[in-house]
């Protein structure tokens, strides 16, 4: 789903302001064409990222980490609907536009691949709801799930063209 990036890809995918904060991953080994968007943590753990593109607009956001407190029940991710046992999801805030007062957040999948969990590829340590939609149509909830994100983060021209 997703074409290859370069490093000079995932760099201008953020703004100006945010690539200070910006260390792209390693890029060896993806299976690029398995991702709806590439995600990775920051090596202290408290920051994470995400880039995604569609329509030829490939847009990053730069997400912080909440650190958890209380019971580890299982919690379920919000993009991708996967059931994982305590610390395995967290929630995620990004700064809405240029308001730094203002946050908008979702609980994800600590490791960010929900892509792979929507697939089946990754190993999953919790029951699962168990549900009769196609694969094809997982993905396509996945997406709008991130275009939800960002649209809350970026505005709802962030991606101009169809739906």
């Amino acid at each position: 789903m997703m074409d290859p990036l370069t490093r000079d890809d995932i760099h201008a995918a953020f703004t100006p302001k945010q690539r200070r904060h910006v260390t792209p991953p390693d890029l060896g080994g993806r299976d690029w064409p398995t991702l709806d968007y590439l995600g990775w943590a920051h090596v202290s753990g408290h920051m994470a990222y995400v880039v995604y593109a569609r329509e030829g607009e490939t847009r990053g956001l730069v997400l912080r980490r909440t650190k958890l407190t209380g019971q580890m029940k299982p919690k379920m991710c919000s993009w991708c609907l996967t059931v994982h046992q305590g610390s395995n999801v967290n929630l995620f805030t990004a700064q809405v536009g240029d308001n730094r007062d203002k946050l908008y957040g979702d609980y994800m999948c600590n490791d960010l691949k929900c892509s792979a969990y929507v697939r089946g590829t990754a190993k999953l340590e919790a029951c699962q709801m168990r549900e009769t939609i196609s694969l094809d149509m997982k993905i396509v909830r996945l997406r709008a799930n991130v275009e939800r994100f960002y649209r809350a983060i970026y505005g709802q021209d962030v991606f101009p063209g169809p739906t």
